[in-house]
């Protein structure tokens, strides 16, 4: 009985070896383009071995890639975990695409990339006969870390606006115009990974995009909580 006794006890605690199943697929381009950005090279992100409390994890992250097939910027939409979120930053900031096509030419593009972590590297204590294996994260129990004006605090104040400078190539014409852009404040005021909605013409694309990554706002926050929130802006020339 004692020998018994202690199989059971032993039988109760599993370290179990290493293993991790990593699932990212591309999906969701934002822009209305005639290709989408596609990587040079399969993205693997590795699983995070801080967050093996975890035993399964998911994010969707935001990826602006330019006209050259460059990320400039990662906006984490939705994540399970911290270490997640790093990992796939750590992990896509590094990666070269092929960058989008529009009427034959390069341009600069934002897609959405998903990731599923598995992983049954753990510490368990569990009932004789329970299976403990890996499991599919339901992604639509994960928490959005992206919010929208009317779920903060207080309403958006500019600290700081830097109005658009009317394009060169369009001084003779006394063209007017305007662009609605869509962007991202984080949790400190900054605009992230803006992107053109419509506009009147190209060239006021470009200049009201760059007058916009120099505005800051007020640090948004819901509950309390710093927070990153979706905007959108129309800027007139």
């Amino acid at each position: 009985m004692k020998r018994t006794l202690l199989h059971t006890i032993i039988g109760l605690v599993y370290f179990l070896a290493a293993v991790s199943i990593n699932f990212s697929m591309l999906a969701d381009v934002v822009e209305n383009t005639s290709t989408s950005p596609v990587p040079l090279k399969r993205i693997d992100v590795p699983f995070p071995w801080v967050a093996t409390s975890e035993i399964s994890g998911y994010t969707e992250a935001l990826i602006e890639v330019n006209n050259e097939g460059i990320v400039g910027d990662i906006v984490i939409l939705k994540s399970t975990h911290r270490a997640f979120s790093l990992a796939v930053i750590n992990t896509v900031s590094k990666t070269e695409f092929q960058p989008a096509v529009k009427d034959g030419q390069p341009v600069a593009a934002r897609l959405i990339i998903k990731n599923h972590f598995i992983s049954d590297r753990h510490v368990t204590v569990r009932k004789i006969g329970e299976k403990t294996r890996p499991y599919w994260v339901d992604e639509r129990t994960v928490k959005s870390l992206v919010f929208g004006p009317l779920d903060l605090d207080q309403p958006l104040v500019r600290i700081e606006t830097t109005a658009p400078i009317y394009p060169e190539d369009l001084m003779q014409t006394n063209l007017a115009g305007g662009v609605l852009i869509e962007f991202f404040i984080d949790e400190k005021g900054s605009v992230r990974a803006p992107t053109i909605i419509s506009s009147s013409h190209e060239a006021f694309s470009e200049s009201a995009l760059e007058a916009i990554r120099l505005w800051k706002f007020s640090p948004p926050k819901s509950r309390g909580d710093p927070v990153t929130v979706r905007a959108r802006q129309q800027l007139n020339f």
